[in-house]
């Protein structure tokens, strides 16, 4: 493939590098959790039960904290359920919130899915050594809040558009 004179990166920058360890990270986590009987769950599933996990969260709490729209975790959450992993419960003095609760199998997923993760980590510290892995999640851990800086501040506004680059003007659309 030319990239000729393409303006653009010529090599995966660090979201490509994160996305790219991320997927295999989760194709294998699927593929292992497929292995010990729960090959009725397909990738997007996986997103529900992301850190800290769905049990106990209002359906709008879990949308919000997986970046979905109410209608699209809905349909993960109707898939879900008839699947046997959870339930949507009455919560609250006046029962007119639900809640997520995992089945006896959700729970058993969700253990089982920990179990997938750390085996992972164990193949990663292998591959890395155990101080390049801790360092690894170290600054991983500190990615989200230093890239969320408040705006106004020097560290937020750290980046400018390349020479001749034009201004977007009102009438054109955003990305």
């Amino acid at each position: 493939m030319s990239t000729g004179s393409y303006p653009g990166l010529t090599e995966p920058g660090i979201g490509a590098l994160l996305r790219l360890a991320s997927e295999a990270t989760h194709r294998v986590l699927l593929e292992r959790l497929h292995a010990v009987g729960f090959d009725d769950v397909r990738a997007s599933h996986l997103e529900l039960f992301r850190f800290p996990g769905p049990q106990g969260a209002r359906p709008t709490e879990l949308a919000d904290h997986v970046g979905l729209s109410k209608q699209a975790l809905n349909h993960l959450l109707n898939e879900l359920e008839s699947l046997g992993y959870l339930t949507r419960q009455a919560a609250g003095a006046d029962g007119r919130h639900r809640v997520v609760r995992l089945t006896s199998r959700g729970l058993a997923f969700a253990a089982a899915a920990k179990s997938a993760i750390l085996a992972i980590e164990d193949e990663l510290a292998t591959i890395l050594g155990e101080r390049r892995l801790a360092r690894l999640k170290a600054d991983l851990t500190v990615i989200p809040a230093g890239l969320e800086a408040p705006e106004g501040t020097k560290e937020h506004s750290r980046f400018t558009a390349p020479p001749g680059t034009p201004a977007r003007s009102p009438s054109m659309p955003t990305a």
